[in-house]
């Protein structure tokens, strides 16, 4: 007869996005006595046990407990921690996926399940910021030269939506040592009134400095003959004049200066990409 189940999760937390965790642990310690919650690996253990499990019959299949979570069998690596915290002894077998603890045992056994939550993941090179897998280039290059590189690893360069994600690209880049500006998804083409997002969301955010006059009076009137006006973010604490630049959007000409750049594709989980909102504009 089954008894008990395992409960598993990689916890996701990136920049205050939190995780699932705290949900499995709830779930861990409804089986007091016979469960541990691993904290450092935000993973729950429980013991699966039935008299019919041998050696031969369990497998992942096994492991199909709690819909919504890939089940498997768990590693031997776990053994150790588990005897430690009481979960296995020495009057049971225990299943694990590359072998079995206290073999010598024939009174069948417990098989060790462990289940993944669905958690985000990124390409090789990328790091998760919230819903974004971002990846920041120092190569200096132009507008059109930087959409080719992300283009090339299947994104578009970064595009921010409010203030809390430009400040994310800002501190990324900095992080990586940058210290002015680097482009990011936004561009308008020489005769268009309108700034375009290189991720085709709407351009529904800017952040200029306040300048004598307005952005439409002054930035305006420097990128209207430019056949790409590209914008950029500043990782630079301050400009010459003490101004507080981090984070701020300035425009550029994305045909002849080359600059760092941000490249952007939505994170991954096993059922597909991550459906990113478009707008933060209200419908």
């Amino acid at each position: 007869m089954r008894l008990l189940l395992i409960f598993s999760t990689l916890a996701v937390t990136v920049y205050g996005w939190g995780s699932s965790g705290s949900y499995l642990n709830d779930k861990c310690h409804s089986y007091s006595g016979l469960s541990h919650f691993d904290t450092k690996t935000g993973t729950c253990y429980i013991l699966d046990i039935n008299e019919k499990h041998s050696k031969d019959s369990v497998n992942d299949k096994t492991c199909k407990h709690l819909q919504g979570y890939d089940g498997k069998l768990a590693s031997k690596d776990a053994a150790q921690l588990l005897k430690d915290e009481g979960i296995i002894n020495d009057k049971r077998q225990s299943f694990f996926k590359n072998g079995v603890v206290n073999s010598a045992n024939s009174d069948g056994g417990a098989a060790v399940c462990q289940y993944i939550s669905d958690h985000f993941y990124c390409p090789s090179g990328y790091t998760l910021h919230g819903l974004y897998c971002q990846k920041f280039h120092s190569s200096s290059s132009t507008y059109s030269q930087a959409e080719s590189t992300c283009k090339s690893e299947k994104g578009t360069l970064a595009v921010p939506h409010d203030d809390s994600h430009a400040q994310k690209l800002a501190n990324l880049a900095q992080s990586e040592g940058a210290d002015d500006f680097f482009y990011i998804g936004i561009r308008s083409l020489q005769g268009s009134s309108k700034f375009e997002n290189a991720d085709n969301t709407p351009s529904d955010y800017f952040r200029f400095l306040p300048r004598q006059g307005g952005f439409l009076d002054d930035v305006g009137s420097r990128v209207k003959n430019l056949a790409v006006a590209a914008l950029a973010l500043s990782s630079k604490s301050t400009n010459p004049e003490g101004l507080g630049t981090f984070g701020y959007m300035e425009a550029f000409d994305g045909n002849n200066v080359k600059l760092p750049f941000i490249c952007q594709i939505p994170a991954q989980h096993r059922y597909g990409s991550v459906v990113v909102p478009y707008s933060t504009l209200s419908p």
